[in-house]
């Protein structure tokens, strides 16, 4: 919806004076009888048109005379570039019906054997029936036809089914390039003169060029195919066309991001033919270099593309780069200013989820069959080579049957058919097995129609009905088209065309599909109607409950909001930028599916619609610049636009307050759980504590809103990665551009405001209007009059950028805000869980400790009377050797309660003596072990002699001990003779100078010993490397030696 109530196209309420677009009203709003009449110089809206613009003459002073003559002309202007339009429009659709009617072919989404394929494909003429969309469209609309005159009592009468055009469709005649061309500063209109004879898609009778500034056009095909390339004249590209202008800028862009057209624009650019790249490669028959081709030299063309041999169409994209080219040849001189510059750049849009699917089943479609027809191109050369070996060609039935592209269609014919087979087979089977087919049958029916259910939800019951489906069908079929002929034709390319990606696609683009995590995105969740948002409709009682409830007696306005609801996803599309020569800018970016005007939210919309207010640029690079920030802006700019743009920071705020919320909501939750335990605990006896019990244990809410955030936490960060991506890219082209503008560092930067800019053009202004100064001297003015605005404009699309990631920061930290608050609820509710678990196991130890009490009890009188039953039950018994006489009470007494104390004491005290337990115990597997071994049972278990087991443990044993006992002495006496070695080291010292002066000192000195021995006792042993040292009689100590 617009941003204001004024009523706009496509309502059912008269707007005629609020026309936004002349086509949308044309066709979707006049009604078919009217349309020639609108056109018409007498409508009520040009007169009315006509009142206005004698207003606004009246207004911007002109003379009276003149305002009347004025005004018709620019109505008639009006009405004139509306009619054009119209015509070109309608000749575009006569074209892709033709060619739809010719090559597009439907299949039928009602599978055979459903229950609903009798009645939704009666005929062939439906909008279901397999066939072409235009031919269901004019068998549909004759049944109407029909139908409405048999219900009128009219006479029917059949009209001859239309036909298109028999002119064949190019996609290249259906695409548009945008022109926008400045001259000193001011916009320019360029007429070509030149005829289109070759385009015949198109109404286009005033040359290669049509419409004015900003939105001059051309065709790929006029641009790219048409003409002498080296004719400046029939080449709108040519860089020789506006040799004689020197201060004129161009700006074209192609909206396909086809790496092939990209190169034929730059090889145009420069009068070259296409660069053969793989000629670069070898050692014969090598090309020469030419300008094109250093432009696109790997490093700044193929050698970016990222993209996988074999992956998925979304895998390709190019690395972000912006750098400076030279374009001269080797041979030439070094270019010390470039003036050439390339950037790529990724940035965020948007595109409807049913667009996104359909595209994506096609591209997934083509791929196979390219890949299926490679794979068959190979097998026939090699068996081509086989055969020019001369030897015998063998041909594999079964791989021809796997590239077989129809295959697939086939097992989908053989699976519709499965039903109808199955009634077939089961017909004449046995009473044994009826039921079990029959409810096989009835759950494959079941299956089936959930199926056909899924593919086609909506299924029109009356012949208008089925009329108007198919309508819409063919429109949405005629929109696709020309995106869809342009995917076949050039996805499979090398180089190749670069479809659009989703945000999951860009970060994820290893993955062979992200489906799935599409589907999950913030934005798409926050566009698509939930079954929730819709009132249901009782079928029983034929009335809508809820209706009925709010006492709603027309149309919901609640239901109405939710049906029109329109699922869409954040897509993320590359900008490619080239500027040659300082004077001409070729970009190349996607417009969104299926959009071939009306496209509010498009990029190349938005500058256009921003060049046209700002009215000059001075300079390729401001030029640029705009460029950049539109495609930086588009994404974050809330103004609301008629093709539902969504509004994308309000999803995420949304998003996260709605999370926020449920976890408030959770938490008040958690704490009313809290104070209900807080009253269990406080209670006594027993409390049903069930349903507490279960809400604490299921995390399943606060496990679902945990996933939520973390899922808006990583999209942030990926957009936050693209915006600084972007906001990078922008540096480094400033820097770039202001190295072309200020090489020498001439201008100074200290005042960039607009009053000095201004003052510099008055300046200048004033210089040419007096003819005074040289003309160096007004080509340095404007160059710093240039450099000054890209320098304004450079900073305030710097600030912008920031502003964007701070924005997306600010999301970021409040969702991982909100995340960390989900997780503190989380851990919150799983203590309290523990808390209540702990509770209840306390609970349970209690009553544990209270049954075995009672069991205690009851085993102590077990205890007691259990002897004396059994005592009294034994003397009680009449027989002879108790003996005949009758014994007293007391007798009786005392034989019992004796016997019985010594049977209570005896078991109490195994009962509660764990010493006399382990004692009986002991006695008893002593004696057990005794018997098995001396009965020879254990011999008998083990299947060996005791006597041999006792040999071998006892020589075991003998060995540890013989082996710890050496270690044990051999580590004493190494410590004793470490400790008498550390005692005598001084002795030995003394002992070693001493002889050493004695061999080799004074011969009149003598040791002093006490028994005057002679020199050769007291020489150590040197050659032994010992040092023994002599014991206090002179003698050397022995014991020392011997013991080592």
């Amino acid at each position: 919806m617009s941003n204001n109530s004024a009523t706009s196209c496509l309502s059912a309420e008269s707007h005629n004076k609020d026309i936004k677009d002349p086509l949308v009203h044309y066709f979707g709003c006049t009604p078919f009888n009217d349309r020639k009449a609108l056109l018409d110089i007498k409508h009520e809206i040009w007169t009315t048109e006509r009142e206005h613009q004698e207003f606004l003459e009246a207004d911007r002073g002109t003379d009276e005379k003149e305002i009347k003559g004025k005004a018709n002309e620019s109505v008639e202007a009006i009405r004139k570039r509306w009619e054009n339009n119209v015509n070109k429009e309608l000749r575009r659709i006569r074209v892709l019906r033709a060619a739809i009617e010719k090559n597009e072919v439907v299949r039928d989404p009602v599978p055979e054997g459903s229950q609903r394929h009798e009645t939704a494909n009666r005929d062939v003429s439906d909008n279901n029936a397999t066939g072409n969309l235009v031919t269901a469209v004019n068998k549909c609309r004759e049944k109407w036809r029909k139908s409405l005159a048999e219900r009128k009592g009219r006479v029917y009468t059949p009209n001859p089914p239309t036909t298109g055009l028999d002119a064949e469709y190019v996609p290249e005649k259906d695409v548009s390039v945008g022109i926008i061309q400045f001259e000193n500063g001011e916009p320019f209109n360029e007429t070509s003169g030149m005829s289109n004879e070759n385009n015949k898609s198109f109404d286009n009778n005033k040359g290669l060029i049509w419409g004015k500034f900003p939105d001059q056009k051309t065709s790929v095909q006029s641009l790219l195919y048409e003409g002498d390339t080296k004719e400046p004249k029939k080449n709108l590209l040519h860089k020789d066309r506006i040799s004689n202008d020197s201060d004129r800028i161009r700006y074209f862009h192609i909206p396909l991001n086809n790496m092939i057209w990209a190169e034929e624009a730059i090889s145009r650019y420069f009068g070259e033919g296409r660069p053969d790249f793989t000629s670069f490669r070898r050692q014969l028959q090598r090309q020469d270099k030419t300008r094109s081709s250093i432009i696109l030299q790997d490093r700044y063309w193929r050698g970016q593309l990222q993209a996988d041999e074999g992956g998925p169409p979304h895998a390709r994209y190019m690395s972000p780069i912006c750098e400076i080219i030279s374009s001269k040849k080797e041979l030439e001189n070094t270019d010390l200013a470039p003036t050439n510059m390339v950037l790529f750049m990724p940035y965020l849009h948007w595109e409807t989820s049913k667009k996104r699917e359909y595209f994506a089943s096609e591209m997934e479609d083509i791929m196979a069959k390219a890949s299926q027809k490679k794979i068959h191109d190979e097998n026939v050369n090699k068996q081509q080579r086989i055969i020019d070996r001369g030897g015998s060609s063998s041909v594999n039935t079964d791989s021809k049957t796997q590239m077989d592209p129809t295959r697939w269609a086939r097992a989908y014919d053989y699976v519709k058919t499965i039903p109808r087979n199955f009634n077939r087979a089961t017909a004449h089977s046995g009473t044994k097995t009826s039921k079990m087919n029959a409810q096989t049958r009835k759950r494959l029916e079941i299956a089936v129609d959930a199926l056909a259910a899924v593919r086609s939800p909506f299924e029109p019951q009356t012949p208008l009905g089925r009329y108007l489906m198919a309508i819409s069908k063919l429109h949405e079929g005629m929109a696709n088209y020309r995106d869809k002929a342009l995917l076949g034709k050039y996805l499979p390319e090398n180089p190749p065309l670069h479809p659009r990606r989703t945000l999951d696609q860009a970060f994820y683009w290893t993955l062979r599909s992200t489906k799935k995590r599409d589907c999950d995105q913030v934005v798409f969740r926050g566009t698509t109607a939930k079954p929730d948002d819709f009132h249901r409709f009782d079928s029983e009682k034929k009335e809508w409950p809820k209706h009925k409830e709010f006492n709603i007696g027309g149309a919901c306005l609640g239901c109405s909001h939710s049906i029109q609801k329109l699922s869409r996803v954040i897509m993320v599309d590359q900008l490619w930028m080239w500027i040659l020569d300082s004077k001409t800018i070729i970009t190349c970016f996607p417009k969104r599916y299926g959009a071939n005007k009306n496209d509010a939210s498009g990029i190349h919309k938005s500058i256009r619609s921003r060049l046209g207010e700002i009215g000059s640029v001075h300079s390729i690079f401001e030029l640029g610049l705009v460029i950049l920030d539109e495609c930086s802006k588009t994404f974050f700019d809330r103004t609301k636009t008629l093709d539902r743009r969504p509004q994308v920071i309000n999803e995420f705020a949304r998003a996260i307050g709605n999370i926020m919320h449920e976890q408030s909501v959770s938490f008040n939750r958690l704490w009313w759980w809290t104070e209900q335990m807080k009253l269990v605990y406080s209670a006594k006896g027993y409390n049903d504590t069930s349903n507490l019990r279960m809400a604490l244990l299921d995390i399943n809410p606060e496990g679902r809103l945990d996933r939520e955030i973390e899922d808006i936490i990583e999209e942030l960060d990926i957009m936050i990665h693209l915006a600084n991506t972007n906001n990078d890219i922008l540096k480094k082209f400033v820097e770039q551009a202001e190295h072309i503008l200020n090489p020498n560092g001439e201008f100074k930067c200290n005042n960039d405001s607009q009053q000095h800019i201004r003052s510099k053009m008055e300046s200048l202004s004033e210089k040419e209007a007096g003819k005074g100064g040289k003309k160096e001297d007004k080509e340095r003015e404007k160059r710093e009059i240039a450099y000054h605005c890209f320098k304004q404009k450079a900073n305030e699309g710097q600030a912008r950028a920031i502003d964007h990631i701070r924005e997306l920061e600010k999301l970021r930290q409040s969702a991982k805000k909100t995340a960390d608050d989900v997780l503190h609820l989380l851990s919150m509710k799983q203590q309290q869980a523990s808390v209540f678990q702990a509770w209840q196991a306390m609970k349970q130890s209690d009553e544990t400790i209270r049954q075995g009490q009672s069991i205690m009890t009851f085993t102590l009188v077990t205890i007691v009377f259990l002897p004396l039953s059994f005592l009294s039950s034994v003397f009680g018994m009449n027989n002879k050797e108790l003996g005949n006489d009758n014994w007293p009470i007391s007798r009786q007494i005392i034989y019992i309660f004796s016997i019985s104390a010594g049977v209570v004491f005896f078991s109490l005290l195994l009962a509660f003596s764990s010493w006399t337990r382990a004692f009986i115990w002991s006695l008893y597997v002593r004696s057990s072990t005794t018997v098995a071994v001396k009965s020879g049972l254990y011999d008998f278990y083990l299947s060996r002699p005791t006597e041999r087991i006792y040999e071998d443990a006892a020589n075991r044993i003998y060995r540890t001990k013989r082996d710890r006992r050496k270690e044990f002495f051999e580590r004493k006496s190494n410590k004793r003779l470490e400790k008498e070695q550390q005692e005598d080291q001084p002795e030995a010292d003394a002992y070693k100078s001493s002889s050493v002066s004695t061999l080799f000192g004074s011969r009149t000195h003598r040791p002093q010993n006490g028994s005057g021995g002679s020199v050769g006792s007291n020489v150590p042993d040197l050659e032994n490397g010992a040092l023994t040292p002599p014991s206090a009689n002179g003698t050397h100590d022995s014991t020392l030696n011997g013991r080592a």
